[in-house]
């Protein structure tokens, strides 16, 4: 985390990321950043770290969510599919959102960091409300690709019965152009304080369905004028049987397949070395070298993002 991290010792961790053999660190901000009002210590704090890691020979990324917001605010919230409200989750359809999180990744890219990544609500599925949204804005924009009014109980019908559909296409039209809109707006923000930060994101299950387009397309409009990245989905904390069943070699086998759909091997991917919530009692330190191992032997990602040490202490 990035506040407080000079209080704990940033030589602490310079020794640990040193005998893990890290090159790049990623710095992670809490998820109502955005609306801090002291945000001129947030940024300056990030900037001294950034500067603390860049000055010892790593690539420093910060690392924020995207859509997760939990402040007081009156910006417009994803609607699932039974109408009801997301408590936590706004919709990248919200022009006015759009703008604030601009501003703030203008901020992020003057702090002398190397690399930007939202984190993994980046998505339209395994929200608090469900899957998908039908606010206002989403139901106007399959309105406006049908040619006609489509509300939200229509809408809701539409994705949640029946085979395929006019208004289903148009809905997942609707969800990949909002999700690349947000990617081109963020990068035009960023372009305009420094050009050369590399810009990304995390995936997840639903950025190869409901979301509309694909990981590497977000990707390419996220980079820019930079080399494009994105993070795979499934950790180690799936296993065993955390999350849907999984096991160990589910999870392993789940990111082989999420790496071969990567089209252009100009895109960095790196996969997803989670063991929330360490210590090792909840999530056992030989599952992530097991993942990390079997990984590095498929040979079919460019690194990982691997949390080697206890950062829930």
């Amino acid at each position: 985390m990035n506040r407080g991290l000079a209080r704990r010792g940033r030589d602490k961790y310079l020794r640990a990321l040193r005998d893990v053999g890290a090159g790049r660190v990623f710095l992670a901000l809490e998820s109502n950043c955005i609306c801090d009002k002291d945000r001129p210590a947030l940024l300056a704090e990030l900037a001294e770290n950034a500067a603390f890691f860049r000055n010892e020979g790593f690539e420093v990324g910060c690392w924020l969510w995207a859509f997760h917001l939990t402040a007081e605010n009156d910006f417009t919230y994803m609607v699932g599919v039974t109408g009801k409200v997301s408590r936590e989750t706004v919709c990248p359809t919200d022009v006015r959102y759009r703008e604030a999180m601009g501003l703030f990744l203008e901020g992020l890219a003057g702090t002398g960091v190397d690399m930007i990544m939202f984190d993994d609500d980046f998505r339209f599925g395994f929200q608090d409300v469900g899957f998908g949204c039908v606010c206002k804005n989403h139901a106007a924009a399959v309105s406006e690709k049908l040619g006609r009014p489509v509300g939200a109980d229509e809408l809701s019908k539409a994705l949640t019965s029946g085979g395929g559909n006019e208004i289903r296409r148009a809905f997942l039209s609707a969800n990949g152009e909002s999700l690349e809109r947000f990617c081109a707006d963020m990068r035009e923000h960023v372009d305009r304080i420094d050009p050369r930060v590399r810009l990304g994101f995390c995936a997840c299950i639903t950025s190869w369905d409901i979301d509309g387009t694909t990981p590497d397309r977000l990707a390419r409009i996220l980079a820019g004028g930079t080399r494009p990245f994105y993070r795979l989905i499934g950790a180690p904390y799936w296993a065993p049987g955390r999350f849907w069943g999984n096991s160990l070699g589910d999870v392993i086998e789940l990111e082989r397949a999420e790496a071969r759909r990567r089209r252009d091997p100009e895109i960095e991917i790196f996969s997803e070395g989670d063991t929330y919530p360490r210590p090792r009692h909840k999530t056992p330190a030989s599952f992530l070298e097991i993942f990390d191992t079997a990984l590095r032997a498929a040979g079919c990602t460019d690194g990982i993002l691997k949390y080697a040490l206890d950062y829930g202490a």
